[in-house]
């Protein structure tokens, strides 16, 4: 029902309260308190403005109201006056005990589906699915194009909430975040009825024709585009929108530049928008709280806000700001219907695939203007950018972040593949590149293919791919032409191709230029990526120490002074970060003996940036053991992110795999323990770098920066190799039994095993005799699962060699069932007959039952293919009746399956039943 109160100015300057057209109460206006006056004293001075609403006889009218809800109807002048902080005896606020809107004397207009209202849509039903629309923006530089490098919006903390709360509604709503820019906000608007969250930066110019309300947000490569209020205004056609929140400063500060009182003008039912500045901590609880009580079905868009105010209730200066805004029935509850939300993701717009070795850091610091930069060069038309500087520079995780903020402009998005394992295998390449552009499927069906008809694919896949492929760190490749290698130059000869026919491509490169046509290097011809400004820079230091991050002020000096004896070098800065955690040096004496140690790499022929980092990296290791450093320098054999198990086996007397029986006085499991704590130690001083985590959140995988494991490479010395390779060779053969056994678990280890596959093959010769056939079973295994049969293939034939030599008959009957299954695959069923047969009888005879049926369960698969189905039932029976005596519900489950699909093919339905 609500509660109107009426307040109007008279000619005296006095404001005038009253209720169902009778006074309750008159103020002078100018004795009322301004909003700065209300935040600094909000209580005491609060109550002034409850009694210019009308005190008691006002707050008698309210609870007895059956929805709690006070709607303002002012004049002009009354609604100047800040009545949200109106407080009450009690030190409690008006708005948080009731609901309190402005009202916009009109009528609310009904939904509108996909932008028609609702009268003309006759088929239209309650059942028709809520839109959400999301729109952030936070540009990268001014008007003038200055990087805006200051505070930036949380705007990803805000946006996750609300999904949650989306996610939870139980309301069938179609959820979509889309790109910033004026051109995607009103193609969205087209279709509704729909709820708008826009969250940006808010502000007021003055104009000639008075103050005007705008916001901040985004052109095509991120720079500040301002949507002014009364553009916004007239966006959506009538009766899309529902519920409009501007999560944005100055979004109603005052006069005529109030967007949401102008949205409701213009007839939205219900908008919010902000006082004055709005602390950014706040919008994710407010826009929580807001959603989560207006998605539930009977609650009224009036308690939603309350709801939200008392989200704010903590900081009473803040409580106010949210001014809510209703046409007549505007507060009343959505029409909602029950269903399953639609909001897969309220992340950055657009699709970014992302390596592990490619992700960027959150926050990316002092590359907004690079950001900008890099967008334009593809918006004026270039197609191929090298982005190259120093290892650690930070090209890397510029790329990246260019990929994820900007994937929306291409309509299939961004794809990389990463060079950082130094690992370059043209196969491995161009199935990277199917499974980009063709998916997984089309990926495994042409694994087999020739490299001709690989590279044919994808060539004719981007003939028709709106997106952008990332290769990071080309210089792997550019290093092996430069070798002659025979896969570098396969993969810079695709590459090339790819340039050739017009594909978009971001590259990043230590190595300039790479040669491909029409390619723009980045940031100039010459100048390679530089070093962070100051303040971005002394910011990654605290971010990166711990120490000095737990008391900022007593570091400030040492973190501007890194900044600039590092040139704002970030990799050095995180070594310099991770040593000065370690040390109990105090802020003053860091950097005593940093310049003499620069003249000394400058001695040695290092110049730049090399200078700079290989002294950053000499103090980190300088200062480890001398255990440690050959700890260190052990674990640069990894090519591919390794588990504590590697370290450990690297780091074992023998080289050997860990042992179940006590090791130095440890148990396996101690010594794991000790080696993560080492791993620890080593992520701490910012040598090493946490790949993927376990379920409960500590350390899975580790990984170098390509640069850092290039210098502890660059240190191994010629009699360390040999112990350090079969420690490497015994963490593959781990590798294997493990990734086997869970890829069908684990994504995440399948994505690792993918990765690593090359590096794994390569370590076939270096396995010993006595581990090399059961290595290349369980390998070739993993390489069917990927689709790379060819290699699989290759690699079970050494197996069987070593097999046969060893008379290891375990192995070749198990090395012969993947060639069976191979050969099916390729078509060739006697050859595969003959296989599983000789596995079979080598099962037999070690007595390998439980194998052994799984084998006559294939055989018989194979004669259900050629039409024999005799003979197949009858292999099915005998796998039957072995799986019933091992008690194999599994297979058994799998048999009856297969035996039942016989049946059906003979016609005999009720025995299939």
């Amino acid at each position: 029902m609500a509660v109107t109160l009426v307040l109007r100015t008279d000619a005296d300057g006095r404001l005038v309260s009253s209720l169902d057209d009778q006074a309750l109460v008159s103020t002078p206006l100018d004795t009322l308190p301004s909003l700065a006056r209300l935040q600094a004293d909000t209580f005491p001075l609060g109550k002034t403005l409850t009694a210019a609403l009308g005190g008691q006889v006002l707050i008698d009218h309210l609870d007895a109201d059956p929805d709690r809800v006070l709607l303002l109807d002012c004049d002009a002048r009354a609604d100047a006056v800040a009545w949200e902080y109106a407080a009450l005896a009690d030190n409690q606020l008006l708005a948080a005990q009731y609901g309190l809107l402005r009202l916009i004397d009109r009528a609310a207009p009904p939904p509108a589906i996909d932008g028609r209202p609702q009268e003309a849509r006759p088929e239209h039903s309650e059942g028709s699915p809520l839109q959400f629309i999301a729109l952030a923006a936070d540009p990268l530089v001014d008007e003038h194009g200055n990087p805006r490098e200051g505070y930036r919006l949380e705007v990803e903390n805000e946006l996750r909430g609300i999904r949650r709360a989306l996610q939870d509604s139980g309301v069938a709503l179609q959820a979509q975040r889309v790109p910033p820019t004026k051109a995607h906000l009103q193609r969205a608007l087209r279709r509704g009825p729909a709820i708008l969250h826009l969250t940006s930066h808010g502000d007021v110019v003055e104009t000639d024709n008075g103050p005007m309300a705008l916001l901040l947000l985004e052109d095509d490569n991120g720079g500040e585009d301002r949507l002014l209020g009364r553009d916004l205004v007239v966006m959506p056609p009538r009766g899309v929108l529902r519920l409009v929140l501007l999560s944005a400063c100055r979004t109603d500060e005052r006069g005529d530049a109030r967007i949401a009182r102008a949205l409701v003008q213009s007839g939205v039912p219900f908008a919010i928008g902000m006082l004055s500045t709005f602390p950014d901590r706040f919008s994710e609880p407010l826009a929580v709280a807001l959603y989560e009580t207006a998605l539930t079905p009977g609650q009224s868009l009036a308690e939603a806000l309350r709801q939200a105010r008392i989200a704010l209730l903590p900081e009473p200066a803040t409580f106010g700001l949210p001014v809510g805004y209703a046409a007549r029935d505007g507060w009343l509850p959505l029409p909602l219907t029950r269903g399953a939300p639609e909001a897969p993701g309220l992340g950055l717009p657009g699709s970014a695939e992302l390596t592990g070795a490619v992700q960027p850091p959150r926050p990316l610091l002092g590359r907004n203007g690079e950001l900008h930069a890099l967008a334009r060069l593809y918006s004026n038309k270039h197609k191929v950018v090298t982005v190259n500087g120093a290892g650690g520079m930070g090209k890397t995780a510029l790329a990246a972040s260019f990929a994820e903020r900007f994937a929306w402009r291409w309509r299939e998005g961004v794809r990389a593949i990463s060079f950082a394992s130094d690992v370059v295998n043209a196969g491995t390449f161009r199935g990277a590149l199917l499974r980009a552009l063709r998916g997984d499927a089309e990926a495994r069906r042409l694994a087999d293919a020739s490299a001709d008809d690989q590279t044919a694919a994808v060539l004719a896949a981007l003939r028709d791919w709106d997106g952008l492929v990332l290769i990071d760190n080309y210089e792997s490749v550019l290093q092996g032409l430069a070798e002659k290698d025979p896969e570098a130059q396969a993969v810079h000869r695709l590459a090339a191709q790819m340039a050739e026919g017009g594909a978009v491509l971001l590259l990043t490169s230590r190595e300039q230029p790479t040669g491909l046509r029409g390619e723009t290097l980045f940031p100039k011809v010459d100048e390679p990526l530089g070093g962070l400004r100051w303040a971005a820079a002394a910011e990654l230091f605290f971010q990166h120490s711990t120490r000095a991050n737990g008391s900022r002020d007593q570091h400030r000096q040492l973190a501007a002074d890194i900044a600039r004896a590092t040139e704002g070098y970030p990799l050095a800065i995180t070594l310099l970060a991770g040593e000065y955690d370690v040390s109990q040096v105090k802020p003053a004496d860091f950097l005593a003996n940093w310049g003499e140690e620069l003249a000394h790499a400058e001695r040695a022929g290092l110049a730049g940036h090399h200078r700079t980092f290989r002294v950053a990296f000499e103090r980190s290791y300088s200062h480890l053991s001398s255990d440690e450093q050959t700890r260190l320098r052990a674990l640069s054999v990894f090519a591919f992110p390794f588990f504590a198990e590697g370290a450990a086996m690297v780091w074992g007397d023998d080289g050997g795999p860990l042992r179940e029986t006590e090791d130095e006085g440890r148990t396996t499991d101690e010594r794991l323990a000790w080696v993560r704590e080492e791993l620890g130690g080593l992520t701490r001083r910012n040598l090493l770098e946490v790949d993927g985590y376990f379920a409960d959140k500590t350390p899975a995988t580790f990984r170098f920066q390509p640069a850092l494991r290039q210098e502890a490479a660059r240190r191994v010395r010629d009699d360390e190799r040999a112990s350090f390779a079969a420690g490497n060779a015994a963490y593959a053969d781990w590798f294997v039994n493990y990734a086997r056994s869970e890829i069908g678990k684990q994504p995440a280890i399948a994505r690792l095993a993918q990765q690593a596959a090359s590096e794994l093959i390569a370590q076939v010769d270096a396995q010993p005799a006595d581990r090399l056939a059961r290595y290349c079973w369980l390998l070739g295994t993993i390489l069917q699962q990927f689709g790379r049969n060819k290699d699989a293939d290759q690699v079970l034939v050494r197996g069987m060699a070593s097999a046969s030599t060893q008379g290891d008959n375990v192995s070749r009957e198990r090395i012969l069932f993947q060639q069976a299954r191979l050969s099916v695959l390729r078509g060739d069923l006697d050859r595969a007959l003959s296989q599983y047969k000789e596995a079979a009888d080598l099962a037999k005879a070690e007595k390998n039952e439980g194998e052994y049926g799984t084998i006559l369960h294939q055989m018989a698969g194979v004669w259900v293919t050629r039409g024999a189905l005799d003979r197949a039932m009858a292999l099915y029976e005998q796998s039957l009746q072995i799986q019933e005596q091992l008690g194999d519900l599994k297979g058994k489950s799998a048999t009856l399956h297969q035996m039942a699909g016989v049946w059906v093919t003979r016609g005999a339905l009720d025995r299939a039943m």
